[in-house]
């Protein structure tokens, strides 16, 4: 079986507008697209059904159609790659009880001989909005592209991001990703993870030791948001909608309009703590 097992930690560090880190430990599938559509994961994960710990392929490139391979050649045709990959290799974390919260996904694209095609980073923000990066191999290991998409409520659009690709033999994953804004890094995440065999047992024996990686994900990045906005840092005032196109898509849901009603009330307590600092600075200058 080719498809493993990786565990490791995540790490984030911003220094603008405030400076923040943590690191959680992590873990994550690296399935082959092969092997889950033949079904020879079945026996460990649920392949396009509710169950323990599953995979659903709608939660997947969801602007193409079809398969997870017909969806990646598909994706990697609309980029301008004229062959399709001879393998593909995803990395992801499963769904819990049919709940999953992926802010990123890799799709690590090969020619004959394991040679690396193409990476697609599939990002998700936590209002329903995801965008696709394709990167084409030729241009890495180290990859400088455009920021095209609202993440954080923190930072812009503007900027560029460095992903750098470490080590992604079948040992390893190492992937980095740096956020520049006018010559200065302004945020760094990296994910580092060794690979071992995927089993039910191990999967479950992963998942009973870091429980969180899956069910917290998404109240983690509330309570680091939280932390962040404590720290005085200005929420992003002219954060909108992603405007849509072939890379861009939304599907909101009550709970991420609950989530923007939820950013505009901290932008309102922020104007009135802003509003209120001022007025009393002026008092005191009087």
């Amino acid at each position: 079986m080719r498809s493993t097992l990786s565990t490791g930690k995540m790490f984030h560090e911003r220094f603008e507008p405030r400076r923040h880190r943590f690191v959680y430990p992590i873990f994550h599938l690296r399935i082959d697209l092969d092997e889950f559509i033949a079904g020879a994961l079945d026996g460990i994960i649920a392949r396009d059904r509710f169950g323990l710990v599953g995979v659903k392929t709608p939660n997947y490139l969801k602007h193409q159609r079809g398969n997870l391979r017909e969806k990646v050649s598909a994706t990697l045709f609309d980029a301008g790659f004229t062959s399709r990959p001879v393998e593909v290799e995803l990395a992801t974390m499963p769904a819990i009880l049919g709940y999953v919260f992926n802010p990123v996904n890799v799709y690590l694209c090969y020619q004959s001989e394991r040679k690396l095609q193409a990476v697609i980073v599939e990002v998700q923000n936590t209002f329903g909005e995801t965008h696709i990066y394709v990167l084409d191999a030729n241009d890495g290991p180290e990859f400088i592209f455009p920021k095209k998409f609202f993440v954080s409520p923190f930072f812009d659009i503007s900027g560029d991001y460095k992903l750098i690709l470490g080590d992604y033999s079948s040992d390893a994953l190492d992937v980095s990703v740096e956020l520049i804004k006018n010559n200065r890094t302004v945020f760094i995440a990296s994910l580092s993870e060794k690979s071992g065999t995927l089993s039910r047992i191990a999967l479950y024996r992963t998942i009973l030791s870091m429980p969180g990686a899956v069910l917290l994900a998404m109240i983690r990045i509330h309570f680091q948001a939280f932390l962040i906005f404590l720290k005085r840092a200005a929420l992003l005032q002219g954060w909108r909608r992603n405007e849509g196109g072939a890379a861009t898509w939304s599907h909101q849901t009550p709970v991420h309009r609950a989530r923007l009603a939820l950013l505009n009330t901290f932008r309102c307590l922020e104007r009135f703590y802003s509003k209120n600092e001022l007025t009393k600075n002026k008092s005191e200058n009087l």
